[in-house]
């Protein structure tokens, strides 16, 4: 995911802090520019880690192919939610049942039976604790379940872009005085600013899913998980303007 934010100081002229206003009408006068882009990169530990378990059943019709999956389904729920996780949230999408069909030499395909899913996305802040739940997702009937992805959360995100965008935007100025020292220049005010983007630490997407036996059998000797720092990089560009004539003052 990227972040996005425009921002044109000259339209907000009179909201923006003093320091990045433009100059009072006499001061500078129309001319050239120069735009520059700075930029920040931090690190954070991964804070948040998810998976999702997906029970399989099936059934001659699909209310037998449904209950099945219903029952193994709120065991396993149940059973996470026992486990008292810290800062634990669950999602599902609820049942869903689909035809099983086959088709014979001929080319006619009939149905053969129904099978029921339901998949729960288990999600913490305890993220070595989530091989308990691939343990107990065995234990359960659980039939697969995707690899644990591990992320930093949105309010450990927000954070660092907030440190960062200042750390940017000096790099923009020093980037625009190395380049303008050679000619005997300084930048000058600040004419805009094309708001800012940030990329990394974001919330990864699913793998695909493995049998659940597997996963379980690898969590089975973690006791902590090391996933390393997570990176963030903030970008910003920043438009100077050169000195030029001076207008007569008013």
């Amino acid at each position: 995911m990227v972040a996005r934010v425009g921002l044109v100081l000259l339209a907000l002229a009179g909201s923006v802090p003093a320091a990045l206003a433009m100059p009072p009408p006499g001061r500078w006068a129309p001319g050239p520019s120069i735009t520059v882009r700075g930029s920040c990169t931090a690190t954070a530990e991964p804070d948040r880690a998810q998976l999702a378990a997906t029970v399989l059943r099936q059934g001659a019709d699909p209310a037998s192919a449904a209950a099945d999956t219903t029952t193994t389904y709120n065991r396993f729920r149940a059973d996470v939610a026992a486990l008292k996780l810290p800062d634990l949230v669950l999602r599902s999408d609820g049942v869903q049942t689909a035809r099983l069909t086959e088709t014979d030499a001929q080319g006619h395909e009939r149905i053969t039976g129904y099978q029921g899913s339901a998949t729960l996305t288990v999600e913490s802040s305890a993220v070595a604790r989530l091989a308990e739940v691939m343990r107990v997702a065995a234990q359960d009937g659980v039939d697969e379940m995707s690899p644990m992805s591990v992320f930093v959360s949105e309010a450990t995100r927000e954070r660092l872009i907030g440190d960062c965008l200042p750390q940017a935007a000096a790099d923009a100025r020093a980037k625009a005085q190395a380049l303008l020292r050679g000619l005997g220049l300084a930048p000058g005010p600040v004419l805009r600013v094309d708001g800012f983007e940030a990329q990394g630490a974001e919330r990864p997407g699913g793998g695909p899913p493995m049998p659940v036996g597997f996963a379980a059998k690898m969590a089975a000797p973690v006791a902590d998980i090391a996933t390393g720092p997570a990176l963030i990089t903030v970008t910003t560009t920043v438009t100077f303007g050169l000195p030029g004539e001076r207008a007569p003052a008013p």
